[in-house]
């Protein structure tokens, strides 16, 4: 009997049970504004400067009084035959690259120092590693004093 009913179970579909999650009033409009306004910001504030910026960079232009003259790709020769403009490539390359590596060096080794069963001292290396986070914290009710 016991067989009849585990075969009877499993042959016939599971219902699925779809929850909706309940929106309020309101909350549509809520999320498309604030959607809108990130979108507007990231255009004014972000998009079209970076565009007029690379327009200005096909003409002579000064934007104090507000000239432009075209000239083309001029601008772009002049700037890869400069050899100021290759030394300071390859002196932020340098730099990029190693202070990327020491960063992510020196980020792994305080997470081995505090995770560690080898290193002693966990407590002094873990107060050290949030000092400069909880010092504003503690120092901030105190000043208005």
């Amino acid at each position: 009997m016991s067989k009849q009913i585990s075969a009877a179970a499993s042959s016939s579909p599971s219902p699925t049970v779809t929850r909706h999650r309940r929106t309020y009033k309101g909350e549509r409009s809520l999320r498309n504004s604030v959607v809108a306004l990130i979108v507007l910001f990231n255009a004014v504030l972000l998009v079209y400067p970076i565009g007029k910026a690379f327009s200005g960079s096909f003409h002579q232009w000064n934007p104090l009084n507000g000239t432009y003259k075209w000239v083309g790709t001029q601008n772009y020769s002049d700037l890869f035959r400069d050899p100021a403009f290759w030394t300071s490539l390859t002196n932020t390359l340098y730099f990029s690259v190693v202070v990327i590596i020491l960063r992510v060096g020196l980020g792994l080794a305080l997470a081995y120092a505090i995770w560690s069963k080898v290193t002693r001292h966990k407590t002094l290396f873990r107060t050290i590693f949030y000092m400069p986070t909880v010092t504003p914290m503690v120092l901030s009710p105190t000043c208005g004093r």
